[in-house]
């Protein structure tokens, strides 16, 4: 990446210590939208899998493809809602959009696999 020169040949050092505080704004942000949507999104599902469907917590944890079958629907949903509105409820909340670095939204397929 090209960088301006100053009138004595020296490269301004000023942008190098504007990115640092933007990166760790940018993780903060990130973990407020993860944290918002695993209480909207994921916790509601384990909640009725585990009391509506199987009965019990103890069925819950010994049973292995309910724990798989609720990350699957947690992983499309989140899919959806990045490809649909390039927000998950979460990412509304912390008021920022993924897009690709051409603008444009990001399709399904492409957030499923951002999610594995």
């Amino acid at each position: 990446m090209a960088t301006k020169k100053t009138k004595k040949n020296k490269t301004p050092k000023k942008k190098q210590a504007l990115e640092s505080p933007l990166k760790g704004l940018y993780l903060s942000l990130r973990l407020k939208a993860f944290i918002t949507d695993i209480f909207m999104i994921y916790t509601p599902m384990l909640y009725i899998m585990t009391y509506a469907i199987l009965g019990s917590a103890k069925d819950f944890r010994e049973n292995q493809s309910a724990i798989f079958l609720c990350l699957l629907f947690y992983a499309l949903t989140h899919s959806f809602f990045i490809a649909f509105k390039s927000q998950s409820p979460g990412m509304r909340y912390a008021q920022f959009k993924l897009v690709k670095n051409n603008g444009e939204k990001v399709g399904f397929f492409l957030a499923l696999w951002r999610f594995v």
